[in-house]
């Protein structure tokens, strides 16, 4: 499965893909959804998630001070999602991963589903870990099913 990552920017600008592939689209709560051209045949699906870029030490921060909601931050509900979505287009050639600056969220969600879909054991050290450890956490949760 080929997996790439896009920043909003870069993916308003390239020609859609024109292989069959889905697309996991990220957005910050409150912002609005990046608008890019999709493949009038090849786009099988497009899934908007919406979550803040925060890591793990986001939960060490006084609730009080906090700007989000405990439920807004990327938690097992939202891996769920990305995999439900994956496991429905299992047919599709590649996934595109995209986000606002195309270098958190997205590449955790691209180095975790390279993790669980090609095998792709080299370590993860990006910046949003929160993300990376809990689609792979839940992948192995919904494996033990």
């Amino acid at each position: 499965m080929k997996l790439w990552v896009y920043s909003e920017m870069l993916i308003r600008s390239v020609e859609p893909h024109d292989e069959p592939h889905i697309i996991i689209s990220i957005y910050t709560p409150g912002g609005p959804r990046a608008r890019f051209r999709t493949h009038r045949t090849a786009t099988r699906a497009v899934l908007f998630m919406e979550f803040p870029d925060m890591n793990e030490h986001y939960w060490e921060i006084p609730a009080e001070q906090r700007i989000y909601r405990d439920e807004q931050i990327f938690n097992p509900v939202h891996a769920n999602e990305i995999l439900d979505f994956v496991e429905a287009h299992r047919d599709v050639e590649s996934i595109l991963c995209q986000c606002e600056g195309g270098l958190s969220r997205s590449v955790a969600v691209k180095a975790a589903l390279d993790t669980l879909l090609n095998e792709d054991m080299t370590p993860y050290d990006g910046t949003n870990a929160l993300v990376y450890n809990t689609l792979l956490e839940t992948a192995a949760a919904r494996a033990k099913r």
